[in-house]
């Protein structure tokens, strides 16, 4: 028994050493901090600095457009570092086209440029914007370019970027994977705060990849606050989005979802003041329908409220949940209120193309006009499945709640006063609390709320238990024998 525990803390004592040999931070010999004075060049300071440097700028103003080719390592980035956004500040704009570099706690100001505040090239690869504030241009606030790969977003404020009538948006990811974008607050641009866009034409068949929007202040911008286009394992959760219209090129979404994406999560967000909170169609592109519709959708946990209707928005106006052409859509425990039109309105394309596999389950549904409306025969739409939802108004596809079960939807329905508590979710004794029906998300209790009271996560992309974890996983029992 001594000897096996021996042999178990042996190897245990291995594994470590391995892990530590492959794992632990390795950092330049050469690593240094270097303050570069104002009047300096940032591009030459930059692109002679190793693997692991800090290049210190000092408070104060630098006019530089900064092109930077030099790469750091892995675990040894090459660092680029202000003394706090609003106090260092550069006027012109950085085009990155290298791998582990990092950009904190400064102010990149466009000066009024076309050219992207700051744009990744092909092929840059392990970047980090924290803490930054880029604002003041014509172009896009981050353009994330085709081909570049593991990019953080994180504590940003990305605003007025401004090209007219064409699209300048906030965060723009091209064909890029492992894109995060984190706690950013994104506003006043002439396109979307973050659209992740393949280049539009049908038949590209390439895609962003693994893209995570989280917790960000999302809202004020000409388009969408998310414009999520071609793109494949997406999660925008905890996002907080107001503030938008119809214009002539867009409806006034907040979040829209088309052309080919699949895949996507959309969970635990807050939508206020725009003209239709999520809409999911196939789209097109100058006039012709992009050839694959969304598919794999979860809206789930998401809170819609105070919407407005808007005569140039298109016939989901003031609807806090659109369905068009799609496969695979769950609209799982969302809570939808106080919305002129219909809570969700279910809708057939231009080219007569139904929603597929639409699921409706758990929500709180409360629209000025209507609960739950489809905008043909219900039965039209291929594995439609409706149950235990709550009906505020009661006023659905045109009839009443008894009307809408006796055609055989939603056989468990719920309706009247939910009983909210300031924050929209169900009190104590709302008929709402463990009322709905499993459909494989965390919840507490004997069953599922319905609405979206005790959502807290949902992801499509669950995290990697740490390496750690995973030693006390696997090792640590050995121990104990």
């Amino acid at each position: 028994m001594q000897l096996s525990k021996l042999v178990s803390l042996t190897l245990l004592l291995v594994l470590f050493c391995i892990v530590s040999f492959v794992f632990v931070p390795t950092h330049s010999a050469h690593a240094a901090e270097r303050t570069i004075p104002v009047g300096s060049s940032i591009e030459d300071a930059v692109n002679a600095a190793k693997p692991g440097d800090t290049l210190i700028l000092a408070a104060g103003t630098y006019r530089e457009s900064i092109t930077i080719e030099r790469s750091g390592a892995g675990q040894a980035p090459i660092t680029l570092k202000g003394a706090g956004a609003g106090n260092t500040t550069i006027v012109g704009t950085i085009r990155i086209e290298s791998a582990f570099i990092a950009l904190q706690d400064l102010t990149v100001d466009a000066d009024g440029s076309s050219n992207d505040a700051v744009k990744l090239v092909a092929p840059a690869a392990d970047i980090t914007l924290r803490g930054v504030h880029l604002h003041n241009g014509s172009g896009y606030g981050v353009r994330v370019g085709n081909d570049v790969a593991r990019v953080l977003i994180e504590g940003c404020t990305i605003n007025n970027f401004d090209a007219g009538s064409r699209d300048a948006h906030g965060v723009g990811i091209m064909t890029a994977s492992d894109v995060t974008v984190r706690e950013c607050d994104i506003f006043d641009t002439s396109g979307d705060a973050i659209q992740t866009n393949t280049p539009d034409y049908p038949g590209y068949e390439r895609f962003a990849e693994r893209i995570r929007i989280e917790r960000n202040r999302l809202h004020d911008t000409r388009e969408n606050a998310i414009d999520i286009k071609s793109t494949h394992d997406l999660v925008a959760h905890g996002n907080l989005i107001w503030g938008f219209k119809a214009v002539d090129s867009s409806d006034g979404m907040a979040i829209q979802v088309q052309h080919d994406a699949r895949n996507i999560t959309l969970s635990g967000n807050q939508i206020w003041s725009a003209v239709e909170g999520i809409e999911i169609s196939r789209g097109s592109k100058n006039g012709t329908a992009y050839p694959l519709a969304p598919q794999d959708v979860l809206i789930a946990g998401n809170l819609i409220y105070d919407l407005v209707n808007d005569p140039n928005g298109d016939s989901g106006s003031g609807s806090g949940i659109v369905v068009r052409s799609s496969a695979n859509v769950q609209l799982f425990n969302n809570t939808i209120t106080a919305v002129p039109s219909s809570a969700i309105h279910v809708a057939v394309s231009q080219r007569d193309d139904y929603p597929e596999q639409l699921a409706i389950r758990n929500n709180l549904l409360d629209g000025g006009k209507s609960d739950l409306m489809f905008s043909f025969a219900p039965d039209r739409a291929p594995d439609l499945v409706v149950d235990s939802n709550h009906y505020v108004s009661g006023r659905v596809n045109g009839g009443n709640l008894d009307q809408w079960r006796k055609a055989g939807y939603d056989r468990n329905p719920t309706s009247g006063d939910p009983k909210l508590d300031p924050e929209r979710r169900p009190t104590a004794e709302s008929t709402l609390v463990d009322s709905g029906v499993d459909v494989g998300l965390p919840f507490k209790g004997a069953a599922p709320d319905r609405g979206w009271g005790e959502m807290e996560i949902v992801s499509a992309q669950p995290s990697q238990p740490s390496l750690p974890a995973l030693i006390n996983r696997l090792y640590l029992p050995l121990l104990a024998h």
